[in-house]
């Protein structure tokens, strides 16, 4: 299988940056990677601290169990002030992303070149 063809499935497949470590370029995976982490981790976080605040609702019965009324709720939550910060963070992600698919695309290409000049 050709790097390019690998690199590019590792980072579309896997996790943004992993097709970087495939063709020898750790320090650009890393980035990525560490960028990704960081952006995914405010994402998880903020929709835990939703979720986790819903429920203590829902079992203190101070809000009924209704799907509704919890939709209205999470819709509420994530139009408030946390709002840019999740969509930075997805925005980020998905940047990331394509960003990964295409350059490991890019340095795959160049080392196949080298590789079948040779």
């Amino acid at each position: 299988m050709r790097k390019s063809i690998k690199a590019v499935l590792l980072s579309a497949l896997v996790f943004p940056g992993t097709g970087h470590f495939s063709v020898k370029k750790p320090v650009h995976g890393t980035l990525l990677v560490g960028i990704t982490l960081v952006c995914l981790y405010f994402l998880i976080s903020k929709v835990l601290e939703i979720s986790q605040n819903l429920s203590a609702k829902i079992q203190s019965g101070e809000m009924a169990y209704d799907v509704d009324k919890i939709t209205q709720t999470v819709t509420e939550k994530l139009s408030g002030s946390d709002s840019q910060v999740i969509n930075i963070s997805a925005l980020v992600i998905i940047i990331c992303w394509i960003f990964g698919v295409i350059d490991s695309f890019r340095i795959g290409l160049k080392q196949d070149k080298i590789q079948s000049s040779k």
